[in-house]
């Protein structure tokens, strides 16, 4: 029996006999059908090389990590024994990858005077981390990319976040969860993606008031979440929330939710009002991480698929040695009945199980010695280990193991860097991935942030106060400057108000008319306008009003006069949708400057940082670098301050010698 609380059962009751499709408008309703077909390609088309579902597969290498790696039951009296290094493996891979967190480096692409903003941004993205609880986060993201072979990240604007002030939102999304576009080898070739994941009622209640109560559960889930240890055995009643990101005619991405056949919301393009894509960098919100890329095929390979045959293998092997010593390498005994007094029910006393006693009436007491195991087994099983370590590229060193007759301290650690491209490799592939998420949340944070805020980093007692608008502003303020586009200094900072000044003062300049009508005003005008209050002819007709003057009570209307247009301007004077397009591709540009962003993924992730100590303290020995060369190579933590203190040291050393020097200097003067 499934368990609903009373206030989600009460809801329901009202509104269980309404037809759900019937609270769509017509639009969401063809909207949604189209989501429903592509949902269903998008599904099919998650197939590895061999046609068979991902989702299947993927089970299978949890399995295999969990170990339970037999396919079949096996027989009375054989053992199924698994020496799982599959996991041993991949879980001393995914702390050298996570044990630092990454160093977001921010810098401007084009104009170098954009730096204060690039610093600020650089510190937001160490407050996000930080905020987002990635560190914790990371290792089951690299775990989930070594098992199953790709890690979906998504980075959105969650207006909830940060005491409701919203903030940029870093998520892990599960390939199970993830359904892109079949045609697709990357995140940007998509035409569109799902992601699907199950939510209670209460969380559709809450979020939508207005339509949460007509979903109801459904199993569509169960394709997402059946793995080991859900089974899907819950008795709460779960619906399916699905995200589907598409792009509309423009070109600008949405996204639509829905559960069923209820569509809850679609916000962006046409379909909200803004007709503006749903995130300011008009990109999808995901990242892709994989350990394996994998030619014309969007899904990576994972080192469980890659060492699935191996494994099993071994595991044979070893139940091999396991079976033969339990059944024949106890010894057996031979016993005379005659000669020993001993019947079969004194098989007791001989404490060999399961080593046989074999009762006869020719010779006395026995002891025969059990079958030993035969060498090539165990000799073929170590090779085994050694080709799986190969394969998958962790070789001793890298375990923790001095390799046999190596000795010299520079060989190991030159073992330990060829052992290592692995894991380089790992780490370039996600440093890739986190850097399209930097990348999105600075845009995010140009959006949005119209406030100051107070930010707090792990290890540091004291929150700083960034004002990222403030900053932003200043920076647009003197970019217009520079380009003669700010005569008198607005006090409001308002750089459109600005830019669309100047645009009209070369509209009047040039006296171009006869390519510009009310495109511009028109897009002023808020939402709430009465236009039937409007004077004739300013909505349709094809002459100007009043004699080719803008009516006098539009002055005002809905930020016309942001735009500088004054009551009684004459409509020839008005910018042209040229001129208008590109004062706003000014706008833009000045509003979300470009940034390149650099990802690093801490120094003790490849062990080259080991070579790097030993170079730097033989060259330091040698003089031919100094002591804050050798810090900064090696990337010690807190180099900077420990340089600054010895220098602080040295020069109060060098003072207090000075002063000394300099007191003897005046007593041998006046001793003459």
């Amino acid at each position: 029996m499934s368990f609903v609380t009373d206030w989600v059962k009460s809801r329901r009751e009202k509104r269980k006999t309404q037809d759900v499709k019937s609270q769509n408008s017509t639009e969401e309703n063809e909207l949604l059908e189209e989501a429903k077909a592509r949902f269903e390609i998008a599904y099919a088309g998650k197939t590895d090389h061999n046609g068979r579902h991902l989702h299947l597969a993927w089970r299978e290498y949890d399995r295999i990590y969990r170990s339970n790696q037999w396919k079949e039951s096996a027989p009375a009296g054989k053992s199924q024994p698994v020496l799982n290094f599959t996991l041993a493996l991949i879980e001393s891979v995914v702390p050298r990858i996570t044990a630092q967190n990454p160093d977001v480096l921010v810098v401007p692409r084009r104009d170098p005077a954009n730096k204060r903003l690039a610093d600020q941004l650089k510190y937001v993205q160490q407050y996000l981390w930080y905020v987002n609880r990635m560190q914790a986060k990371m290792p089951g993201a690299v775990r989930m990319a070594l098992k199953y072979g790709t890690t979906i990240f998504k980075t959105v604007w969650d207006p909830d976040f940060h005491d409701e002030y919203g903030d940029a939102s870093y998520n892990v999304v599960h390939p199970m969860n993830f359904f892109p576009d079949p045609r697709a080898y990357e995140i940007n070739q998509m035409d569109y993606c799902f992601t699907r994941v199950p939510k209670s009622t209460e969380y559709f209640m809450r979020r939508w008031p207005d339509k949460g109560s007509l979903v109801t559960p459904d199993q569509d889930w169960t394709e997402t979440e059946q793995i080991t240890g859900a089974d899907g055995s819950s008795e709460e009643e779960v619906p399916t929330l699905t995200e589907y990101w598409f792009g509309d005619e423009e070109g600008h991405v949405c996204v639509m939710y829905y559960a069923g056949d209820v569509v809850l919301e679609v916000l962006g393009g046409k379909y909200d009002g803004t007709n503006k894509p749903v995130n300011p960098h008009n990109r999808w919100p995901f990242a892709r991480f994989v350990d394996y890329e994998v030619d014309k095929h969007f899904w990576g390979m994972g080192e469980v698929e890659i060492a699935e045959m191996i494994q099993r293998l071994i595991n044979s092997f070893e139940a091999q040695i396991i079976d033969n010593t339990r059944l024949m390498a106890n010894s057996e005994w031979i016993v005379n009945m005659t000669e020993s007094g001993l019947t079969e029910e004194d098989s007791w006393i001989f404490d060999n199980s399961p080593g046989n006693v074999i009762f006869t009436h020719r010779g006395g007491v026995d002891k025969v010695s059990g079958t030993p195991i035969p060498v090539h087994v165990p000799e073929h099983q170590d090779k085994l280990i050694f080709m799986l370590e190969q394969i998958l590229g962790i070789h001793d060193v890298v375990q923790g193991r001095r390799p046999v007759g190596v000795r010299a301290a520079s060989a190991i650690i030159a073992l330990q860097e060829a052992a290592n491209v692995r894991v380089e490799q790992k780490t370039w592939n996600l440093q890739e991935a986190l850097r399209e998420m930097a990348d999105q949340a600075n845009w995010l944070v140009l959006e949005n942030y119209d406030e100051p805020r107070s930010m707090r980093l792990a290890g540091s007692a004291v929150p700083t106060t960034l004002n990222i608008k403030e900053v932003l502003d200043e920076r647009m303020l003197a970019q217009a400057e520079e380009t003669g586009l700010a005569d008198a200094v607005p006090t409001t900072l308002n750089i459109k108000e600005v830019l669309d000044e100047r645009m009209l003062a070369q509209a009047e300049e040039t006296g171009l008319a006869d390519d510009i009508v009310y495109d511009m005003a028109m897009e002023q005008m808020p939402q709430d306008l009465d236009v039937e209050q409007l004077p004739p002819g300013v909505l349709e007709g094809d002459e100007p009003p009043m004699g080719g003057m803008m009516p006098p009570d539009m002055g005002g209307v809905g930020g016309m006069a942001g735009m500088g247009i004054q009551p009684g301007t004459p409509v020839d004077q008005l910018p042209g949708p040229d001129q208008q397009e590109a004062m706003d591709r000014i706008y833009e540009e000045l509003r979300f400057p470009d940034f390149d962003v650099e990802v690093k993924i801490g120094p003790s992730i490849p062990n080259s940082q080991a070579l790097m100590y030993e170079q730097a303290k033989e060259f330091f020995q040698l003089g031919i670098i100094d002591r804050r060369a050798v810090l900064e190579s090696t990337n010690f933590p807190g180099w900077e301050k420990i340089v600054a203190r010895m220098e602080q040291m040295e020069a109060a050393m060098m003072q207090e010698q000075q002063d000394q020097h300099g007191e003897g200097e005046r007593v041998g003067e006046r001793t003459y």
